[in-house]
């Protein structure tokens, strides 16, 4: 009906009466407030898995990093630092490092970020002016014997607890709403593993 009514409208070249041009001014603005919320929506969902999938991958690679550095050393001792637990290891041939964690920068070997070529994600895209921050939200790295809540038997925890470590790395990504409210996610990455080696923490 309507679009017979817009040929005959363009064969008889008479122009639209002012109902038929306020109708389809609300159509067309209809399509476009979907197509808007549709395109914010999807652009919202691309923007968290492009920040959450660099701050997984940057995660699980300072886990198994770390992970190596334990097993390989001599001996590691572990001390609260800056809000964080900070690893002196003792290895053979490097002698003594400390790894430890800043909350806006990531992990750090002495003084040089863990890997230069693995950057902690706080800046890229979809992080401009604090739009989506990342941060270390939590960071514990100790042998059960350093732990309360260890989840072992009391006879296993008796024989295994120096020789069981725990790393709980929480990384945290705050984001900032165009209407001015916030909200966050939290990525949990826990992992045990055995060293082989009884030294205390």
């Amino acid at each position: 009906m309507m679009i017979n009514r817009l040929k005959k409208i363009v064969y008889d070249n008479k122009g639209l009466t002012l109902i038929e041009l306020s109708i389809a001014s609300l159509i067309t603005g209809i399509i476009l407030t979907g197509l808007g919320i549709t395109v914010i929506a999807s652009t919202g969902s691309y923007q968290n898995d492009w920040v959450m999938n660099e701050l997984r991958n940057y995660g699980y690679y300072s886990v198994k990093t770390i992970k190596e550095y334990v097993r390989s050393a001599e001996n590691v001792s572990v001390d609260n630092w800056n809000g964080y637990d900070r690893l002196s290891v003792n290895q053979k041939n490097n002698g003594l490092i400390n790894i430890y964690a800043l909350e806006n920068e990531g992990f750090f070997i002495e003084d040089r970020p863990m890997d230069p070529h693995v950057k902690f994600p706080n800046g890229g895209a979809y992080r401009v002016g604090d739009q989506r921050k990342v941060t270390i939200d939590k960071f514990v790295c100790r042998n059960l014997d350093g732990l309360e809540d260890h989840g072992f038997s009391a006879s296993l925890y008796k024989k295994f607890r120096k020789s069981v470590w725990l790393i709980e790395l929480n990384l945290k990504v705050s984001t900032k709403y165009p209407d001015g409210e916030e909200g966050f996610e939290i990525l949990k990455i826990r992992d045990r593993f055995f060293v082989g080696k009884e030294y205390g923490s």
